[in-house]
């Protein structure tokens, strides 16, 4: 149909080509297998993606327990993503892919044997499947290998012929999201919106940031994905702004590449919390926020989630209609090289930009803050720890 996804649209030519080698060797070695629906079912949610792939997925968990409240549910995933399915009670198990699903992604035909060889779940473990992330590779082939008996997905990411229930995505393309309700759509269960649950309580850590500096934005430059990613010297010119305006900043990452982009970027009177801090206390910390600005990186969809005034910019083409979250409390700054887009037909909030530089993002940065009646005041600034590397001991310590 003209206003779907047609099938496969998320694979690529390889993936498509190795998707359709291995559907064909699967289905001639195991037909389709019957099911009868239990009443309470074993159900495993799949998303071998990163942090933000996996805090979406988790929108659907409140739903499935609302019509199967004694559901046992487990959840398949990358291991980078496994410690956030501790925020959300309703996942009774979680399964990590140990290797073979990046190394597919980045060397196809060298990954295959490990990925292959990798058994995450057992047979006749669960009754029950989702796959949530739409892309190619996926859990399909795992869910099909350990013939959990009804299958549900999208059909666009590959290995469809190997689910009980595909589904197709209507168009135009929309916040991804907004596309789960059709998986449960197709076991018959009526379609309503999604809410999202995290277990987020209050942090210690917060708590003493608050104590000390008051209100803070949140400033996340890294993403999985480079091609997302922000010049540094738009991020240290926009950080000085800034800073001039009284913001005290509170920078946020992972690893050693985003660690040494943050020293380049960031202010001596802020704070770098990068490697410093759990994944609890990084939702705490957007969700006390006054603002996030980031890249299209996972707290984005925290802010998001909390309606926390945020300013995301996305500056890579692949897809960005399914990272633009539906909040009223942003502002998305889209790069025209997201040829993706239509100008004439945006996103709600976006706004295109033939140069994404500080000079354009601050004045956005101020009208948003201004909406919401965040003005920025040096008195932000911690008398206790003149220097933000004292605050970021301290706050390490605690």
């Amino acid at each position: 149909m003209s206003d779907e996804l047609p099938s496969g649209a998320f694979c690529g030519t390889r993936g498509l080509l190795f998707s359709h080698v291995y559907e064909s060797w699967a289905l001639w070695r195991r037909k389709q297998p019957s099911y009868v629906f239990p009443k309470d079912p074993r159900i495993l949610l799949c998303c071998i993606g990163h942090l933000g792939d996996v805090w979406l997925a988790a929108s659907i968990l409140p739903q499935i327990k609302k019509h199967w409240p004694h559901a046992k549910i487990g959840f398949l995933t990358s291991p980078e993503s496994a410690s956030l399915c501790a925020l959300f009670p309703e996942i009774d198990a979680v399964h990590i892919v140990e290797n073979g699903y990046f190394s597919l992604r980045s060397h196809p035909i060298h990954g295959i044997y490990s990925w292959m060889s990798v058994r995450p779940v057992a047979k006749g473990q669960y009754d029950l499947s989702f796959e949530m992330h739409p892309f190619f590779p996926n859990a399909i082939p795992y869910v099909w290998e350990a013939e959990v008996p009804m299958r549900v997905g999208f059909n666009v990411g590959g290995f469809s012929r190997l689910l009980s229930h595909p589904v197709s995505m209507p168009l135009p393309v929309r916040y991804l999201p907004n596309y789960y309700p059709l998986l449960l759509e197709a076991l018959g269960v009526p379609q309503e919106k999604l809410l999202l649950k995290p277990a987020v309580s209050h942090t210690s850590l917060v708590n003493k940031i608050i104590q000390e500096h008051g209100s803070y934005l949140v400033i996340h430059m890294g993403s999985s994905d480079s091609r997302k990613e922000w010049d540094e010297k738009e991020w240290k010119k926009l950080s000085q702004m800034l800073t001039n305006a009284g913001y005290f900043l509170i920078f946020t990452g992972k690893g050693e590449k985003e660690k040494q982009s943050i020293r380049q970027v960031r202010p001596s009177k802020s704070l770098d919390l990068c490697d410093r801090i759990s994944l609890e206390e990084l939702c705490d910390l957007v969700r006390r926020s006054s603002m996030v600005i980031s890249v299209d990186s996972f707290p984005i969809h925290i802010a998001a989630h909390f309606q926390i005034p945020f300013i995301g910019l996305y500056l890579y083409s692949h897809g960005v209609e399914l990272w633009l979250p539906d909040s009223c409390s942003c502002r998305l700054i889209v790069s025209q090289s997201c040829a993706t887009i239509d100008p004439s037909n945006p996103p709600a909030k976006a706004v295109f930009a033939l140069k994404v530089d500080a000079a354009f993002v601050y004045p956005h940065v101020l009208e948003l803050l201004h909406e919401r009646n965040i003005v920025g005041l040096h008195s932000l600034v911690s008398k206790s720890f003149p220097f933000a590397s004292d605050a970021a001991e301290h706050f390490n310590s605690v």
